[in-house]
């Protein structure tokens, strides 16, 4: 049994993960790890590894029934599906919990979003559990952070990072959060599907602030570990 647990931070954008996900690094209990960056040249024997052990029973195949390739977003995100929970057990930290802003429920997410929901396709329902499956061991918890459609759009609009719907009309924001939130659930059920039931906390961002929410945050998970109850495999 590893001795750290994982958990991961989701939400509609502007929701606040990674806010949250500086906020919990300072504390000494929490480790915030990133996936591997593909431009940096110390990564490149995991995306050669967990690349070529895709391409014989996804990377190369078709998506849909459309048959539309996968787009580099999308290799990228399966590749991290594929073999970052490796890496995240091998590296793990001695004790603590480790925090991902973009884990596999993000990866989907996006896979989702691009593809308009075409990963979920029956042709590759048996490859998704098998490798989602393999997450269980790694994932304990999601972190589901949200809060009203008036406060997330505010919130897009007010920061510097870019984002497709940043100053938009509040009725397009609110289709996209409403995607955004549509796909989440569906990462969500596709996680399930593979047995990888980790334990969901939600919070609303809009009235609890980040701080409160990283206390509380705290003290359930350690509330968890006590009972047994932190893991889902």
């Amino acid at each position: 049994m590893k001795p750290w647990t994982c958990f991961e931070i989701v939400g509609p954008p502007g929701a606040g993960k990674t806010t949250l996900a500086l906020e919990l690094e300072k504390r000494n209990q929490f480790h915030l790890r990133h996936p591997p960056d593909w431009r940096q040249f110390k990564y490149l024997p995991f995306f050669v590894k967990s690349g070529l052990s895709l391409a014989p029973a996804f990377a190369l195949r078709t998506l849909g029934r459309q048959g539309r390739w996968l787009k580099r977003e999308e290799l990228f995100d399966v590749i991290f599906l594929q073999g970052w929970h490796r890496q995240l057990t091998r590296q793990g930290p001695e004790g603590g919990v480790v925090i991902l802003d973009q884990g596999p429920v993000y990866m989907l997410l996006e896979m989702i979003l691009i593809g308009q929901g075409q990963i979920a396709n029956p042709p590759y329902g048996e490859w998704w559990k098998k490798i989602l499956g393999r997450w269980k061991h790694v994932l304990d918890g999601i972190v589901w952070l949200d809060t009203s459609d008036l406060v997330l759009a505010h919130r897009i609009n007010a920061r510097e990072k870019n984002h497709s719907v940043k100053g938009a009309s509040l009725s397009q924001t609110r289709d996209f959060l409403e995607r955004s939130r549509a796909a989440l659930n569906q990462a969500m059920a596709m996680l399930r599907a593979a047995r990888c039931t980790p334990v969901v906390m939600s919070f609303d961002t809009g009235r609890q602030s980040l701080n409160e929410i990283a206390d509380k945050l705290s003290r359930e998970i350690q509330s968890l570990k006590s009972l047994g109850k932190s893991g889902s495999g």
